[in-house]
């Protein structure tokens, strides 16, 4: 029997600078949300989007790894790792060293995978130590 992927989104609202995980897509590019009172919404931001894919794979704390993550693997401190949709598919590739990469099946090996933060809210893990 093969595992079924979940795919899931997350939406990074630009000015606003918030997560919204809640909302579903059309096929043609429109979000929806249901507010408190239960009422669809249709497009209700009216400013710059960032839509992230969960990727399937959890750090060892149980947290959901998407798309624009900053992982670490706490083995080896040394690098810190971006996912990312390079050469249609995701990967992580390494901010210390840009050409080194890892596909997701290696890194879903490691054993210390810990989410440190993504790429919206802490632009900082960006920069080479």
């Amino acid at each position: 029997m093969r595992a079924t992927k979940e795919n899931r989104f997350r939406m990074w609202l630009v000015e606003d600078e918030k997560w919204i995980e809640d909302f579903f897509l059309d096929g043609q590019g429109n979000y929806f949300i249901v507010d408190d009172f239960g009422n669809t919404l249709a497009n209700p931001f009216r400013q710059k989007l960032l839509l992230s894919q969960y990727t399937n794979l959890k750090d060892k704390k149980g947290v959901k790894i998407y798309e624009g993550d900053i992982i670490s693997n706490s083995r080896n401190n040394k690098y810190t790792w971006v996912i990312a949709w390079y050469n249609f598919r995701n990967v992580a590739r390494c901010i210390q060293s840009p050409k080194l990469s890892q596909n997701l099946l290696q890194v879903s090996k490691w054993k210390n995978l810990e989410v440190i933060g993504n790429i919206c809210e802490n632009p900082e893990l960006l920069e080479e130590k």
